[in-house]
């Protein structure tokens, strides 16, 4: 039994400490989202934001999106998508602070670190693209 004990202990002491709270995350992907607009989405990309999970214990955070370019190869109205699923950490953050500004920006440091990672990313897309399994 006391083998058992040290063994959850060890467990749940070793998972990621995530800090952010669920409305948090959700204000978190609309503003990546909203934001995408006027900034990656303009590219020859779309953006689907999927998710967001940080942890306090990193200082990091990991954002799980979908990076789509559509094709037409016919020459016609047929749309052929090609996606990428990918994520970027962003470091150096321990609070929901270092995200957002208010509840309507981000902050600097996260949008100017995730804007790179995107260039990033941007940079390998043909490389690991694959036809979408979704319609978008």
């Amino acid at each position: 039994m006391k083998l058992y004990l040290l063994i959850c202990l060890v467990t749940f002491s070793v998972q990621a400490q995530e800090f952010l709270t669920t409305p948090q995350k959700e204000q978190a992907l609309f503003l990546l989202d909203n934001i995408c607009g006027d900034t990656w989405c303009e590219g020859d990309y779309n953006f689907l934001f999927d998710k967001i999970k940080c942890d306090k214990k990193s200082k990091s955070c990991m954002v799980d999106f979908t990076m789509i370019e559509t094709n037409y190869p016919n020459n016609d109205d047929t749309e052929v998508n090609f996606c990428y699923s990918t994520t970027c950490k962003i470091e150096g953050i321990n609070s929901y602070k270092n995200i957002a500004e208010d509840k309507n920006s981000l902050t600097d440091y996260f949008y100017e670190k995730f804007g790179d990672c995107i260039l990033e990313k941007e940079a390998v897309f043909s490389q690991n693209r694959g036809q979408c399994s979704e319609e978008y």
